[in-house]
């Protein structure tokens, strides 16, 4: 039992919607047998290289259903390039993902409709951002 995670969304500061600034996030993460202990995830979007650090603290990890899980979240708030280092994966024709760790790494490649998960995301948190600043939040 396998899978793969790259999801984008948007969160909210504060206790309530009304008045909070839109934040862009995002969880990835894989299932599988083995432990890789994510220190780092390595991207590959055509020809550009970028790479993300994990904090030791920033990585979650759970035992059930016969597998491992690792995953993490980041948002645009702790994480700033998080917009640009999106952009650049939905320009691209193919990005292939490399989570490196202590004990060992996993590839993958995002789908066509994990790309266009990322494009919906970063339409609809663009207009929030301009509506934002509108309302001037």
């Amino acid at each position: 039992m396998s899978f793969f995670i790259f999801e984008p969304f948007i969160q909210f500061s504060g206790e309530n919607i009304e008045g909070s600034l839109p934040q862009l996030a995002l969880t990835a993460g894989f299932s599988q047998r083995d432990w890789v202990f994510m220190e780092e995830i390595q991207f590959k979007a055509d020809n550009e290289r970028f790479s993300w650090k994990i904090d030791y603290g920033e990585r979650n990890s759970e035992i059930g259903y016969g597998a491992i899980y690792e995953w993490l979240t980041k948002s645009d708030f702790e994480f700033p390039q998080l917009e640009k280092d999106l952009n650049t994966i939905i320009r691209s024709d193919k990005t292939e993902i490399r989570f490196t760790g202590s004990t060992n790494q996993r590839n993958d490649t995002l789908t066509q409709e994990q790309i266009q998960d990322i494009k919906d995301i970063l339409e609809l948190y663009q207009m929030m951002m301009d509506d934002a600043d509108l309302f001037n939040y």
